[in-house]
């Protein structure tokens, strides 16, 4: 049956594994293709619970790694690209409360360049929680942008 979902919705797979082999054996190793339009929220519970991970290879975005976090978004805008997509982090004050605001949209040209339409943003908590549910929200929304 088909499934639809919208923007935002967690999409939770089951994988069986079936021995149809005469001898006994066990996985070592089981791998799976995300469809397109689908992202891995590394950090949400069942992932982690279960041990999944994404290989090294794979198309992610490792924002994980920007030193300090949010504090260099504090100072300036922090840019980027990721194979086809690009990116931009901000610190904005909405309601008198610092929010981490990202902008992604398809290359090759620069977010002033870029017209508005051909553009995604969405609000987070200003911290590491939030820069995390950022990293997870831009994985999720990959190869929409970079297909514009």
């Amino acid at each position: 049956t088909t499934l639809e979902v919208e923007k935002g919705d967690i999409v939770t797979y089951t994988i069986r594994v079936y021995n149809e082999g005469d001898i006994d054996g066990y996985a070592e190793e089981i791998a799976d293709y995300i469809p397109t339009g689908l992202g891995y929220l590394k950090d949400y519970t069942k992932n982690i619970d279960n041990k999944w991970s994404i290989p090294s290879d794979a198309k992610t975005i490792k924002l994980s790694q920007v030193e300090n976090g949010t504090n260099n978004v504090k100072k300036e805008d922090f840019t980027g690209s990721h194979q086809g997509m690009r990116f931009l982090l901000r610190c904005e004050t909405v309601e008198d409360e610092k929010k981490l605001k990202v902008f992604l949209w398809g290359e090759p040209y620069g977010f002033d360049a870029t017209p508005e339409e051909q553009k995604i943003s969405s609000l987070f908590s200003f911290d590491e929680e939030g820069l995390h549910q950022a990293i997870d929200w831009m994985n999720v929304h990959y190869e929409e942008v970079r297909s514009y």
